[in-house]
């Protein structure tokens, strides 16, 4: 049986869904979105743990979690384009307005 190259992969799902929300912040004017809540966090990157934080940016994603899930992130994020993980128990040491 002959694959689809059409096929997409989880990654390129993931993509597309920062895509469209990165097309609807320009729109709306929005610079950057946090992302805390997990169901929304696994949507968007497949991570399953219990302690994440997400910034959507422009031309990047900063992934936030801590030094329990050190492993489980190489694992399992999604392959996304601009994606920084950062392993750090409260995200706003790094991020500042």
């Amino acid at each position: 049986m002959k694959k689809n190259s059409k096929t997409n992969t989880p990654s390129q799902g993931a993509e597309k869904r920062l895509t469209d929300i990165r097309k609807e912040m320009s729109e709306k004017g929005i610079d950057s979105l946090l992302v805390t809540s997990l169901h929304s966090i696994r949507y968007l990157t497949n991570f399953s743990g219990s302690n994440a934080t997400l910034f959507i940016l422009p031309s990047k994603v900063l992934f936030f979690t801590d030094d329990r899930y050190t492993e489980q992130i190489k694992t399992e994020l999604h392959t996304i384009s601009g994606m920084e993980s950062y392993i750090e128990r409260s995200p706003y040491k790094i991020v500042r307005c």
